[in-house]
């Protein structure tokens, strides 16, 4: 099972465009013929007008205030239909119509316009076998659970306790006797319901529940037993069925799913779902993987050159399917992006309804590697997800020519045998970021960041920080054990600007090893007084004596620091004038009959 690659024709509507509207016509037409595909339906991806900064690994490329305020300002210059925001990659997801396009494009706060595409899934690659119903006291470690050393792991320690994971697909049965989904989300009614996340359409023929339980089934003598059988799972639900029968995911969805992974500390996901190339998604996994969250994907199921998206992204997990033999199947993609195989054919796992099923394709193969890297997670906590990356290559069985192939990667996927017992020696810092603001020629306070050494030899284990900028003094640079780290920071003779240093913080041998913190000092102008001022300062009328005489006003200016949020208010003294427009906020009119 695989989501088919689209037909639409992305190519150079998919880059960045530069709002240079003489030479990017060509580009432009490209895009309305992808976008009228898609019926009009693009991810807006934006871009920040404030003064570029470091950035701590994970974070946003849009501050909310910012994201919002460009939001509104689009919504009202253009008749956009606005259905999410994806923060975690600076964009919008919106229907707009054909002829905005070329304006849109052309906007300042516009980085790139991508079709939001629906992508499907397929038939299933294998004959379609019986359903096995509900059986008791007989777990069954399916072959591909065994082929990757799942039990050698269980038998060290290494079970998945304590590890989230998100299987973005359509759905999982929450009610499966074998499986253990703690929450979840439904991407397509916006609800955190489990009636609404449970997968419970025909169409999409169980695909989530089947990639759930290679994850995570669990060990309980009913039916079969997943690669991590204690991690939790997380059902993040992208696909919907559409009236023709089939089932389909917009890419928007799967980014917010993977923004969700992020928000709610998910540790490793699963996207069994072949797309189209999306600049916004490749963003989207790479902010996922700085943020922690290891990106599992199959590699497609063309049986030919080219690795689908998301797996395709640079930081991204991508699997080759194997069969029983340990050969890559015939259906498997291939590519230079590449990492890892797994088995992904004639694999039985939980279906919809309380039994179990088999199914074939690198969306199987997948689930089998984000269950290896729940193991790894939870031998290692703090270890980042390259470097989980990293040691699923280091681990595996090379089973084709020696070394990288563009079919099968760096090889068979292997389970972790060892991190059961003794944690290894590893070091945090917690703030990762610190931020203050001072007006200019004033004083900046002091801050400081917990260290924090766990695992073999923490207590004995030397650390020591340094810094880059002249304005931060180290105050506490080192320690042995969990301590703190300290600075102060010197705001003198620095102008009104934006000023980042990183303080790195390392220590022997520990994973983690160097430990990042950001810290970033704001220097702001001295606040203007406000000032007030009313144009004209006089005013003469005349008129003959019984005919009515004409109103009048005049301008109130208020210049200086808070100017636009400060109230002003008029007063009058004389009987035959009535002022019609006596007060305001910020600049304004004052007005008045007679």
């Amino acid at each position: 099972m695989f989501g088919r690659r689209t037909t639409v024709a992305l190519l150079a509507c998919l880059v960045a465009l530069s709002h240079r509207a003489t030479s990017q016509i060509p580009d432009l037409v490209a895009l309305r013929q992808a976008v009228a595909q898609a019926g009009g339906r693009v991810i807006i991806t934006l871009k920040s007008s404030r003064a570029p900064a470091i950035r701590a690994p994970g974070t946003p490329p849009i501050a909310a205030d910012e994201l919002n305020g460009i939001q509104d300002r689009l919504q009202a210059d253009f008749p956009l239909q606005l259905h999410t925001q994806l923060s975690l990659i600076g964009a919008i997801v919106a229907t707009v119509a054909d002829a905005d396009i070329t304006r849109l494009a052309a906007d300042p706060s516009v980085y790139a316009i991508e079709p939001d595409v629906k992508n499907y899934l397929t038939a299933a690659l294998s004959p379609s076998l019986p359903l096995r119903p509900v059986r008791v006291r007989a777990d069954v470690i399916p072959w591909g659970v065994a082929d990757v050393g799942a039990p050698a792991a269980w038998a060290a320690g290494l079970d998945g306790t304590g590890v989230k994971v998100g299987i973005i697909d359509t759905g999982i049965d929450y009610t499966h006797p074998d499986l253990l989904v703690v929450g979840g989300y439904d991407f397509n009614t916006s609800s955190g319901a489990a009636s609404s996340y449970t997968d419970n359409n025909s169409s999409c023929d169980g695909h989530g529940t089947h990639v759930a339980g290679i994850v995570a089934a669990r060990q309980n003598g009913l039916q079969v037993v997943g690669v991590a059988p204690k991690a939790s799972l997380y059902a993040l639900k992208v696909f919907n069925p559409d009236a023709a029968g089939g089932c389909y995911a917009y890419t928007s969805s799967q980014i917010f799913a993977l923004q969700w992974a992020v928000t709610n500390g998910i540790n490793v996901v699963n996207i069994s779902i072949g797309n189209s190339a999306s600049p916004g998604y490749a963003n989207a996994v790479a902010t996922a993987s700085a943020a922690g969250v290891v990106v599992v994907a199959a590699a497609g199921n063309s049986g030919a050159p080219g690795i689908a998206y998301p797996a395709a992204a640079p930081t991204a997990i991508a699997v080759a399917a194997l069969d029983g033999g340990n050969t890559v199947a015939g259906y498997s993609s291939s590519g230079p992006e590449m990492w890892i195989a797994a088995p992904g054919s004639n694999i039985e796992s939980t279906m919809p309804g309380g039994g179990t099923g088999f199914k074939s394709g690198t969306s199987m193969a997948s689930p089998h590697v984000a269950g290896v890297a729940a193991l790894l997670r939870q031998a290692h906590p703090t270890w980042s997800a390259d470097q989980i990356r990293t040691e699923i290559r280091n681990l595996s069985i090379d089973i084709a020519a020696p070394g990288f192939d563009y079919a099968s990667g760096w090889g068979l996927v292997q389970a972790p045998t060892t991190g059961g017992g003794a944690p290894a020696l590893t070091i945090a810092v917690s703030p990762g970021a610190r931020s203050t603001s001072v007006q200019q020629g004033n004083a900046a306070p002091s801050d400081n960041a917990t260290v924090t050494l766990t695992g073999t030899n923490a207590g004995t284990t030397l650390w020591s920080a340094t810094k880059k900028k002249a304005w931060l003094t180290l105050t506490g640079a080192s320690g042995t054990g969990s301590g703190t780290v300290a600075w102060s920071r010197n705001a003198a003779g620095l102008v009104v600007g934006t000023y980042v240093d990183t303080i790195t913080v390392t220590a022997a041998g520990a994973v983690g090893s160097p430990a990042i913190i950001y810290d970033t000092l704001k220097i702001t102008a001295a606040p203007i007084p406000v000032a007030l001022a009313v144009s004209p300062a006089a005013r003469v009328v005349s008129a003959q004596q019984g005919t009515a005489v004409p109103s009048d006003n005049a301008t109130v200016t208020l210049t200086g620091t808070n100017a636009g949020t400060t109230a002003w208010s008029a007063t009058k003294k004389q009987a035959w004038l009535t002022l019609t427009g006596a007060s305001g906020t910020g600049s304004g009119t004052v007005a008045w009959s007679r």
